[in-house]
C-alpha cells in the first residue's frame, strides 16, 4: 500500500503509526522510467515462469509455422499484444504474483486501509461501507472493522478484495 503524505501532515502520520503500532517506511516517489523498469521486469519474471513449469508444444508448433514466414521476436511480440486485449479489468487489479500488501496491522486474511476522512467530517460507518462497496463494486459484508477517529478512518477488507479497493478508492468520494 502505498500512502502519500504531504509534509504538513507528517504529524498525523506519526500519531497514525503509534496508533496502529506499525511504521511506515519511508521511499521516494518512483519515475516514470522507474515503474516502467519495474513492470517490465515483472513480465520478464513471469515469463520465465511460463517457461520452465507450462507444457509449450501446442503454441511452440504454431509459433514455428508462423516463424517461416514473420522474424520470431515479431510473432512473440504480436502475441504479447493479443494477450494483454484479453485481460479483464479484475485482472488488471491484481498484484503481480506473490505481491501483497504486507503487515497492515489487520486481522489474518484481512488488509487495513487508511481513509483520510473521519467523524469530524460527519461519517457514520454506513457510510464507509456504502462508499466504498459501490466504488470497489464489492458486497458491504465482506468490509470488516471499521474505526473512525477525528479526521481518519481505519477499514479493513478481506485481501481477495483489497486490490480491488484500493484501485477504485484512490479518486473516490464519501459523503462529499
Amino acid at each position: 500500500m502505498v500512502t502519500l503524505v504531504y509534509p504538513k501532515e507528517l504529524s498525523l502520520l506519526r500519531t497514525i503509526q503509534r496508533l496502529v503500532k506499525v511504521r511506515i517506511e519511508r521511499h521516494p516517489i518512483p519515475s516514470l522510467a522507474d515503474v516502467v523498469d519495474r513492470r517490465m521486469e515483472i513480465r520478464r519474471q513471469r515469463l520465465l515462469e511460463a517457461l520452465g513449469t507450462e507444457n509449450l508444444t501446442p503454441y511452440r508448433n504454431l509459433i514455428q509455422e508462423l516463424s517461416e514466414e514473420y522474424d520470431p521476436t515479431d510473432v512473440a511480440a504480436a502475441l504479447k499484444l493479443l494477450a494483454k486485449d484479453h485481460v479483464t479489468a479484475a485482472e488488471n487489479l491484481r498484484s503481480p504474483r506473490g505481491e501483497r500488501f504486507g503487515d497492515t496491522g489487520a486481522e489474518q486474511g484481512m488488509v487495513r486501509f487508511f481513509m483520510n476522512i473521519g467523524r469530524n467530517q460527519g461519517v457514520i460507518p454506513a457510510d464507509i461501507v456504502r462508499g466504498v462497496a459501490e466504488q470497489a463494486r464489492i458486497p458491504g459484508g465482506v468490509i470488516g472493522s471499521i474505526d473512525i477517529y477525528g479526521n481518519f478512518t481505519f477499514l479493513e477488507v478481506p485481501e481477495e478484495v483489497a486490490h480491488q479497493v484500493s484501485a477504485a478508492m484512490q479518486k473516490a468520494v464519501i459523503k462529499g
